[in-house]
């Protein structure tokens, strides 16, 4: 007997939905069908789908003293000033400025802007407080928003900027949580989906830990595997190339012997 054809859209591999369906097929009274639950239901695995990415984002002490920074939580961002404006509101999932920032191409700003502390640019800005020109240096402070929000960051620079520049840089990425709406996957793509869902199961059954222990492991090998340089630069055996081209050495790699 045929069976009965019905439209059927598939959630996607690794979206919010698609974890409630996994995690739902896990109680027969739940079931992997999130539009047939009941408001507690769905607040559950909201909760449960955001600590176990939440966890993996944020690794457990191990403890064997093994620490791992996911290459995926840091990214590029710019930052627009304007003229007479000082201080600017970092993204709402920045958790930290890497190193310096620097000029588009078409500002023609030649230096880069260099790190500081608070104090130092709040000691510059008290000696002349009318400097205006390229801005040299920044600092990250957070902001004291009385505890009626997640703790914004904002971007304290000097000189203030006399024009409008496009400033790039490197931040580390403080996760928001998924919502199924606007936030549907969690960072890291399709590898890192099993490790989320290893640990989302690590929490509603603790036999799974084990699982979600042996998925985080060869999930921070294969991230370390995928962004490690090939190698770090060429052998010239100390040999001068006055053209300015290297020929024919060989690549030294991080791998390779002495």
């Amino acid at each position: 007997m045929p069976g009965k054809a019905f439209p059927r859209v598939r959630k996607e591999y690794g979206s919010y939905q698609w974890y409630q369906s996994q995690l739902g097929r896990l109680d027969p009274e739940t079931g992997g069908d999130p539009n047939t639950w009941e408001h507690a239901a769905i607040e559950f695995f909201h909760d449960i789908i955001n600590r176990g990415v939440q966890r993996v984002y944020y690794l457990d002490d191990m403890g064997d003293g093994l620490l791992h920074r996911w290459s995926f939580l840091r990214s590029r961002f710019d930052i627009q000033t304007t003229s007479g404006k000082a201080d600017y509101q970092l993204p709402a999932d920045c958790g930290n400025v890497v190193g310096c920032l620097s000029y588009s191409t078409s500002d023609s700003g030649y230096s880069q802007v260099h790190k500081t502390s608070v104090d130092q640019i709040l000691k510059w800005r008290s000696i002349n407080t009318d400097v205006s020109g390229y801005p040299e240096h920044y600092a990250e402070e957070f902001q004291d928003n009385g505890g009626h929000a997640h703790q914004g960051r904002v971007l304290l620079m000097w000189p203030t900027a006399d024009a409008s520049y496009t400033l790039n840089g490197t931040m580390d990425i403080v996760p928001l949580d998924l919502d199924g709406e606007t936030r549907v996957f969690a960072y890291g793509g399709r590898p890192m989906v099993e490790t989320y869902l290893s640990s989302m199961m690590g929490l509603l059954n603790p036999q799974y830990e084990g699982y979600y222990q042996q998925r985080l492991r060869a999930a921070m090998q294969a991230d370390l595997n995928r962004n490690q340089p090939e190698f770090l630069g060429k052998n010239s055996n100390e040999m001068g190339d006055t053209t300015g081209r290297f020929i024919e050495f060989d690549p030294v790699t991080y791998t390779s012997g002495s």
